[in-house]
């Protein structure tokens, strides 16, 4: 069954990681604790998405040089993990995304 949306009002899964990780991006990526949020797991549960999924999203963003992976401490944690930030290249395309996205509301 279809939706009346059309699916220009969804993003799809990469561009919404992308403009997820950007909330994050300022605040923590210099940091050596971080939030759970910025891990797999983490951003399976804030994106409604499998681990797996993620971390081929992941990967193809790293490859391409929007995202960078780093360990780090983790809050609340008690061993490190690695914890997933955009780039410059990558903030710049997640504000992209968003003002397209705003735009077509």
């Amino acid at each position: 069954m279809k939706n009346n949306k059309s699916q220009l009002d969804y993003f799809n899964k990469e561009d919404e990681l992308l403009v997820y990780l950007s909330s994050y991006n300022n605040n923590y990526s210099d940091d050596y604790v971080v939030p759970y949020a910025v891990t797999q797991k983490g951003i399976c549960k804030n994106i409604n998405c499998s681990q797996g999924h993620v971390s081929r999203l992941l990967k193809k963003l790293i490859d391409e040089g929007y995202g960078i992976q780093m360990t780090r401490k983790i809050e609340r944690k008690r061993r490190k993990q690695k914890a997933y930030f955009l780039t410059d290249k990558g903030q710049e395309l997640a504000l992209k995304i968003k003002k397209s996205k705003s735009k077509k509301k």
